[in-house]
């Protein structure tokens, strides 16, 4: 990611040399420097989202949070919708490993926080499945420009383009859907964890036990180096493929003789699993991947834990067993996956509710220039520019030391909120996720300076009063200068004395 900022210097050289340069950019999550970039360039911002829009709620809370619950053995978030809790070995990798003192680890952080303060935001995700969390995104953010558009990957995968794609692998895609044409609706256990994890000796030996014991036809995907124990192979050969290297997941997935999809959780496996409306057996490893479980088992109940943990070995018994069971009915979780499904469908649809909202977001473009301008004025252009929790000019929103204050009462850090109610509308104000206290940001700004005489300083903030003298003679002009505030929650007053009126 920052090799990437090297880009930066041209990308704005070409900018200010073209003659008709862009009039937004998008880009990735994990390149939240692009962030600074559009604020220096004078044009907006668009985040684009592979993840889901729960595991950014957490993302956004980790990041603003990060110093208090790295002591924590389970982490509340109160402020997110149902209040999930996560042990803290299932939070993401990255906030695991994160090291204030190492320079990459905080460059991540930057781009993490700047991303909060991008113009909008584009989720690969649908309405169906996350609208909770999209809408807890849109209060948080203070702003409805928070766009699902997916699941973004073609929903038709099935034919030749889908089975030529991909590396090399030791049976090939065509030969692998002719195994699968033999082969009875919903019979089949798909086993595959992504192209990142490698799995030890222990699990590879455990996993062939549990699927040569429960008599379930099944396609095994490994690594192309992995090793399976020996004679394996020939035992299941008249029910089970092992593909080591690369396969073809998205034809595989949506075969009508594939019924179950044992993975690691991972957003695309995710997502080609709730469009080909299998059940799904969760085994999450790290990074994203128990944060989408969560979603998966406890808020749709499209899925069922059958492990957890990146070194942990499952008993093939126990395997076994619930393999058989699953694969041999429709349980609650097969009626809801294939309810998912439809909603996927319909939501990639015409009048769907990804449709919707990419059209939505294609509407919103004339806005930011060639047809019309994003800003009308000077003064609108600086204010897009500002940081949207305090409104100062001087510090972008990942700058902002209102983000993450501390709770009066609980000491936990507080997030920046805009009012969504008629008689404030648009005003915003510090909320506490665990104790939910509450405090306009005006009041907080008030209570940040230094306390003054009322014969020395207006009680109008960021104005200026004349204060008669007993004999009114003179004059004294408090001006008060606010542009610091956030900086250091301080206010530098200067008193000028004018001449005799």
């Amino acid at each position: 990611m920052y090799a990437l900022t090297q880009l930066s210097e041209p990308i704005t050289h070409w900018f200010k040399t073209h003659h008709d340069p862009p009039v937004a950019i998008l880009s990735d999550f994990f390149l939240g420097w692009t962030q600074e970039l559009a604020t220096q360039l004078g044009i907006p911002r668009i985040a684009f989202y592979c993840s889901g829009a729960f595991l950014v709620s957490v993302l956004d809370y980790l990041w603003i949070n990060i110093s208090e619950i790295h002591p924590l053995d389970v982490v509340t978030f109160y402020d997110i919708p149902n209040s999930p809790d996560f042990p803290k070995a299932h939070l993401p990798s990255v906030i695991l490993r994160y090291s204030k003192s190492d320079p990459a680890f905080e460059f991540a952080k930057k781009g993490m926080v700047a991303n909060m303060s991008s113009w909008g935001g584009v989720f690969n995700t649908f309405d169906e499945l996350e609208s909770v969390y999209l809408e807890h995104l849109k209060k948080q953010y203070g702003h409805e420009r928070v766009w699902s558009v997916g699941p973004v990957a073609l929903l038709d995968s099935g034919g030749a383009e889908g089975t030529e794609r991909g590396g090399t692998n030791s049976i090939s895609a065509v030969d692998v859907v002719s195994w699968l044409d033999k082969c009875s609706d919903g019979s089949v256990v798909y086993v595959c964890f992504g192209s990142q994890v490698t799995l030890s000796s222990g699990q590879v030996e455990a996993l062939t036990k549990g699927l040569e014991e429960s008599g379930t036809r099944f396609i095994f995907v490994v690594k192309s180096t992995a090793v399976v124990p020996h004679g394996f192979e020939d035992r299941v050969a008249d029910r089970g493929l092992v593909i080591k290297g690369w396969a073809p997941q998205v034809p595989i997935l949506s075969h009508r003789a594939v019924g179950g999809f044992l993975t690691h959780c991972g957003w695309n496996s995710v997502l080609e699993g709730i469009v080909a409306g299998v059940m799904l057996f969760a085994w999450p490893m790290e990074a994203d991947q128990f944060v989408n479980a969560k979603l998966l088992v406890d808020d749709m109940g499209v899925a069922v834990r059958v492990c957890e943990g990146v070194d942990t070995v499952p008993n093939s018994d126990e395997l076994a067993r619930f393999l058989a069971e699953s694969m041999s009915g429709i349980g609650t979780e097969k009626v809801r996956a294939m309810e998912l499904r439809e909603k996927a469908l319909g939501a990639a649809k015409k009048g769907g509710s990804s449709i919707k909202d990419l059209v939505g977001f294609v509407e919103e473009l004339p806005q930011m220039g060639g047809c019309g301008e994003l800003v009308s004025s000077k003064a609108q252009m600086e204010k897009s520019r500002a940081c949207f929790s305090c409104g100062k000019l001087d510090h972008w929103y990942d700058r902002c030391p209102w983000i993450g204050s501390p709770c009066k009462r609980c000491n936990t850090g507080r997030f920046v909120k805009t009012s969504q109610r008629l008689h404030s509308w648009g005003q915003k104000f510090l909320s506490c996720p665990k104790c939910q206290s509450f405090q306009w940001m005006k009041d907080a700004l008030k209570e940040s300076m230094p306390e003054q005489k009322p014969s020395q300083l207006s009680s109008q903030v960021g104005g200026s009063s004349s204060v008669g003298s007993s004999n009114g003679k003179s004059k004294v002009c408090v001006q008060i200068e606010v542009d610091n505030l956030c900086e250091g929650f301080e206010a530098q007053v200067t008193v000028k004395r004018k001449g005799v009126v």
